[in-house]
Protein backbone atom coordinates (compact mmCIF):
# COMPACT_ATOMS: atom_id res chain seq x y z
CA UNK A 1 0.00 0.00 0.00
CA UNK A 2 2.75 2.48 0.87
CA UNK A 3 4.91 1.66 -2.11
CA UNK A 4 1.47 2.51 -4.40
CA UNK A 5 0.92 6.05 -2.28
CA UNK A 6 4.91 6.50 -3.17
CA UNK A 7 4.55 5.66 -6.68
CA UNK A 8 1.82 7.71 -7.25
CA UNK A 9 3.34 10.84 -5.38
CA UNK A 10 6.68 10.15 -7.39
CA UNK A 11 4.81 10.07 -10.63
CA UNK A 12 2.75 13.40 -9.78
CA UNK A 13 5.71 15.22 -8.85
CA UNK A 14 7.77 14.22 -12.22
CA UNK A 15 4.56 15.27 -14.29
CA UNK A 16 4.41 18.59 -12.14
CA UNK A 17 7.89 19.29 -12.66
CA UNK A 18 7.33 18.47 -16.68
CA UNK A 19 4.17 20.92 -16.68
CA UNK A 20 6.21 23.87 -14.87
CA UNK A 21 9.37 23.02 -16.69
CA UNK A 22 7.06 23.57 -20.44
CA UNK A 23 5.49 26.55 -18.97
CA UNK A 24 8.38 28.33 -17.17
CA UNK A 25 11.57 28.14 -19.22
CA UNK A 26 11.30 29.79 -22.70
CA UNK A 27 10.31 27.41 -25.17
CA UNK A 28 8.20 26.88 -28.18
CA UNK A 29 5.81 24.76 -26.69
CA UNK A 30 5.58 26.72 -23.31
CA UNK A 31 4.59 30.09 -25.37
CA UNK A 32 1.84 28.58 -27.55
CA UNK A 33 0.21 26.90 -24.29
CA UNK A 34 1.08 30.59 -22.19
CA UNK A 35 -0.73 32.09 -25.39
CA UNK A 36 -3.35 29.89 -25.39
CA UNK A 37 -4.51 30.45 -21.80
CA UNK A 38 -3.84 34.17 -22.06
CA UNK A 39 -6.33 33.45 -25.70
CA UNK A 40 -8.90 32.28 -23.18
CA UNK A 41 -8.84 34.92 -20.69
CA UNK A 42 -7.44 33.08 -17.55
CA UNK A 43 -4.39 35.06 -17.64
CA UNK A 44 -4.15 38.64 -18.51
CA UNK A 45 -2.46 40.41 -21.29
CA UNK A 46 0.87 42.86 -20.12
CA UNK A 47 1.06 45.80 -21.99
CA UNK A 48 3.85 44.84 -23.86
CA UNK A 49 2.28 41.48 -24.94
CA UNK A 50 -0.75 43.35 -26.14
CA UNK A 51 0.92 45.45 -28.23
CA UNK A 52 3.05 42.61 -29.66
CA UNK A 53 -0.59 41.08 -30.10
CA UNK A 54 -2.34 43.60 -31.73
CA UNK A 55 0.61 44.26 -34.28
CA UNK A 56 0.77 40.38 -35.08
CA UNK A 57 -3.45 39.65 -35.31
CA UNK A 58 -3.37 43.35 -37.51
CA UNK A 59 -1.43 43.33 -39.76
CA UNK A 60 -2.44 39.56 -40.98
CA UNK A 61 -4.82 42.26 -42.76
CA UNK A 62 -3.85 45.67 -42.73
CA UNK A 63 -0.56 47.34 -42.98
CA UNK A 64 0.50 49.32 -39.74
CA UNK A 65 0.45 52.74 -41.69
CA UNK A 66 -2.80 52.23 -42.47
CA UNK A 67 -3.89 51.63 -38.80
CA UNK A 68 -2.22 54.39 -37.60
CA UNK A 69 -3.90 56.67 -39.68
CA UNK A 70 -7.07 55.53 -38.13
CA UNK A 71 -8.87 58.20 -36.83
CA UNK A 72 -12.21 59.89 -35.42
CA UNK A 73 -13.06 60.75 -39.10
CA UNK A 74 -12.36 57.51 -40.21
CA UNK A 75 -14.69 55.59 -38.07
CA UNK A 76 -16.01 54.14 -35.08
CA UNK A 77 -13.78 53.51 -31.83
CA UNK A 78 -11.77 50.62 -32.13
CA UNK A 79 -13.63 49.01 -29.17
CA UNK A 80 -16.05 48.26 -32.21
CA UNK A 81 -14.12 47.77 -34.60
CA UNK A 82 -11.79 44.68 -33.94
CA UNK A 83 -15.39 42.58 -33.13
CA UNK A 84 -15.96 43.25 -37.04
CA UNK A 85 -12.40 42.11 -38.31
CA UNK A 86 -13.88 38.85 -37.16
CA UNK A 87 -16.22 38.59 -39.62
CA UNK A 88 -13.28 40.15 -42.45
CA UNK A 89 -10.47 37.50 -41.38
CA UNK A 90 -13.54 34.57 -42.61
CA UNK A 91 -14.09 36.49 -45.61
CA UNK A 92 -10.02 36.78 -46.38
CA UNK A 93 -10.13 33.00 -45.38
CA UNK A 94 -12.15 32.74 -47.75
CA UNK A 95 -10.79 34.63 -50.24
CA UNK A 96 -6.93 33.80 -50.06
CA UNK A 97 -7.07 30.27 -48.36
CA UNK A 98 -3.21 30.01 -49.10
CA UNK A 99 -2.64 32.25 -45.89
CA UNK A 100 -3.21 31.40 -42.43
CA UNK A 101 -4.95 34.16 -40.88
CA UNK A 102 -5.36 33.41 -36.83
CA UNK A 103 -8.63 33.74 -35.40
CA UNK A 104 -9.22 36.56 -32.70
CA UNK A 105 -10.84 35.68 -29.40
CA UNK A 106 -12.97 38.03 -26.88
CA UNK A 107 -9.94 38.41 -24.53
CA UNK A 108 -7.06 38.81 -27.70
CA UNK A 109 -10.33 41.51 -29.13
CA UNK A 110 -9.78 43.88 -25.47
CA UNK A 111 -6.44 43.46 -25.35
CA UNK A 112 -6.47 45.08 -29.00
CA UNK A 113 -8.71 47.81 -28.84
CA UNK A 114 -6.85 48.91 -25.72
CA UNK A 115 -3.50 48.51 -27.44
CA UNK A 116 -4.99 51.08 -30.09
CA UNK A 117 -6.76 53.19 -27.66
CA UNK A 118 -3.38 54.02 -26.25
CA UNK A 119 -1.61 53.91 -29.37
CA UNK A 120 -3.71 55.67 -31.69
CA UNK A 121 -6.64 57.10 -29.79
CA UNK A 122 -9.87 56.62 -27.92
CA UNK A 123 -12.81 58.77 -28.62
CA UNK A 124 -15.45 56.07 -27.26
CA UNK A 125 -16.65 59.27 -25.59
CA UNK A 126 -17.62 61.31 -28.51
CA UNK A 127 -20.23 58.48 -29.68
CA UNK A 128 -23.24 57.61 -28.36
CA UNK A 129 -23.81 54.95 -25.70
CA UNK A 130 -26.38 53.37 -27.09
CA UNK A 131 -24.64 53.04 -31.02
CA UNK A 132 -21.28 51.54 -29.27
CA UNK A 133 -23.17 48.80 -27.47
CA UNK A 134 -24.93 47.98 -31.17
CA UNK A 135 -21.98 47.63 -32.54
CA UNK A 136 -20.20 46.07 -29.82
CA UNK A 137 -23.26 43.52 -30.16
CA UNK A 138 -23.48 40.06 -27.69
CA UNK A 139 -19.45 40.17 -26.37
CA UNK A 140 -19.96 40.42 -23.12
CA UNK A 141 -15.59 41.08 -22.39
CA UNK A 142 -16.17 44.18 -24.60
CA UNK A 143 -19.03 45.49 -22.92
CA UNK A 144 -17.44 44.96 -19.70
CA UNK A 145 -14.51 46.55 -21.33
CA UNK A 146 -16.34 49.57 -22.07
CA UNK A 147 -18.16 49.80 -18.88
CA UNK A 148 -14.57 49.80 -17.52
CA UNK A 149 -13.10 53.46 -16.81
CA UNK A 150 -10.19 53.76 -18.74
CA UNK A 151 -8.24 54.32 -15.60
CA UNK A 152 -9.00 50.84 -14.69
CA UNK A 153 -8.30 50.09 -17.95
CA UNK A 154 -4.43 47.78 -17.18
CA UNK A 155 -3.46 47.47 -20.61
CA UNK A 156 -4.83 51.08 -22.40
CA UNK A 157 -3.63 53.07 -18.95
CA UNK A 158 -0.10 51.53 -18.92
CA UNK A 159 0.47 52.36 -21.95
CA UNK A 160 -0.60 55.67 -22.06
CA UNK A 161 1.04 56.28 -18.58
CA UNK A 162 4.43 55.12 -20.36
CA UNK A 163 4.20 57.55 -22.79
CA UNK A 164 4.43 55.16 -25.70
CA UNK A 165 3.96 57.06 -29.21
CA UNK A 166 3.88 55.55 -32.49
CA UNK A 167 5.16 57.47 -34.90
CA UNK A 168 2.31 58.48 -37.50
CA UNK A 169 -0.74 58.36 -35.53
CA UNK A 170 -3.25 61.01 -36.63
CA UNK A 171 -3.02 64.40 -34.68
CA UNK A 172 -5.75 66.55 -34.61
CA UNK A 173 -4.96 69.93 -34.99
CA UNK A 174 -5.96 72.96 -32.62
CA UNK A 175 -9.13 70.37 -31.37
CA UNK A 176 -7.54 70.16 -27.64
CA UNK A 177 -6.93 67.11 -25.77
CA UNK A 178 -7.43 64.05 -26.64
CA UNK A 179 -11.15 62.70 -26.12
CA UNK A 180 -12.08 59.39 -24.76
CA UNK A 181 -15.12 58.03 -22.29
CA UNK A 182 -13.85 58.56 -18.63
CA UNK A 183 -16.72 57.58 -16.41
Amino acid sequence: MKKRIIIFIGIFVVILTGFTLVIAVPNSIGKKITDEIKARGYIEYSPDDAKALALEKCTQCHDTERILKYCHRCGPPFITVVPHMRKFLEEYKAREPHKNFSDITDYQASAIAQTWNALVGNWEGDFRKDDLLKLIGNNKVLIDLYNTPIEKRKIEYALRKSGTKVKGTYQPEGLGTESGHLH
